[in-house]
């Protein structure tokens, strides 16, 4: 066990947890922490904007720094967003390396609220 599922109180994977906390991290607005107020990431503020090329490099942006920030088990390598999907909605994916066990990690993370 490495991790606590929120919502079910189940011990979880390490994997598994690490991509619990980046979704934690990417959906939840700076400033909305009492003791953390930079905790977080401006990712909540993007997610309306028109879908361009502009705004794919914001997003990706946006979430690099939030995690180099507040995910220290994971390096990250890139960040790319997805192309919409039919029903417009974008994913965010991550590739980085566990520094823990140094094998390579992946997410793939639903740009929609209330996704985390």
């Amino acid at each position: 066990m490495t991790g606590i599922n929120r919502t079910t109180g189940q011990a979880m994977p390490r994997a598994e947890h690490i991509r619990q906390s980046i979704a934690d991290i990417l959906f939840t607005p700076k400033g909305t922490r009492i003791a953390r107020e930079d905790y977080g990431s401006d990712l909540p503020d993007l997610i309306d904007h028109p879908q361009n090329k502009a705004m794919q490099l914001r997003l990706a942006a946006a979430s690099y720094m939030a995690l180099v920030r507040w995910e220290p088990r994971i390096a990250v390598q890139k960040i790319t967003t997805s192309a919409p999907a039919a029903n417009g909605q974008r994913t965010i994916e991550i590739q980085a390396i566990d520094r823990e066990n140094r094998q390579p990690f992946a997410a793939s993370i639903p740009l929609a609220r209330g996704a985390a």
